[in-house]
């Protein structure tokens, strides 16, 4: 998959870096992003329960505090908005597990490793480094702490939404 940089984050723990992106589609002059790699750690929700993506913790972070730290007013420019799920209208998302399954078709695709801020942030770190991260559904999860072959997509019906995985933001832009 090809990869572009395109933002600036957090990743060292002390300045701002350009994020990794992975470039998942490419069609009429627009791109389909996700970071590379888990750029911070946070919770899908600030409480346990059957909580929609309208309406969770993560949406917002995402497209507010996320959204304006990361990107640049001429780089704002160039990301879409995106209807998802509930009607929703998003700059940022996160995958679904559809979308997951779409694009990572490899055994191991769909692994990350955090960088130095997310790790710092005290999110769970497997043998081999990988980490487990959050999809848009609610409380679905790629999980690979434990270092097995093939990440798996993990659901806990919403009683695991204040636990604190790394994020993998996902932006729609035209180029």
């Amino acid at each position: 998959m090809r990869e572009i940089k395109f933002g600036n984050y957090l990743q060292n723990n002390q300045i701002a870096e350009p994020i990794e992106w992975i470039v998942l589609e490419e069609k009429d002059n627009k791109c389909l992003l996700t970071t590379k790699y888990g750029i911070d750690a946070q919770v899908y929700h600030t409480s346990d329960g059957n909580i929609a993506w309208k309406d969770s913790y993560i949406r917002n972070w995402l497209n507010n505090e996320f959204y304006n730290s990361a990107f640049s007013s001429a780089e704002k420019m160039h990301i879409d908005d995106i209807i998802l799920a509930e009607n929703c209208n998003d700059k940022v998302f996160l995958l679904s597990r559809n979308e997951t399954s779409k694009y990572f078709l490899s055994i191991n695709s769909n692994k990350i490793m955090a960088t130095p801020y997310t790790r710092s942030k005290g999110i769970d770190v497997g043998q081999s480094g990988w980490v487990s991260y959050w999809l848009r559904d609610t409380g679905y999860c790629i999980d690979d702490t434990w270092g097995t072959i093939g990440a798996s997509i993990y659901g806990s019906d919403g009683y695991m939404l204040s636990i604190k995985f790394a994020i993998r933001p996902a932006i729609w832009i035209t180029l």
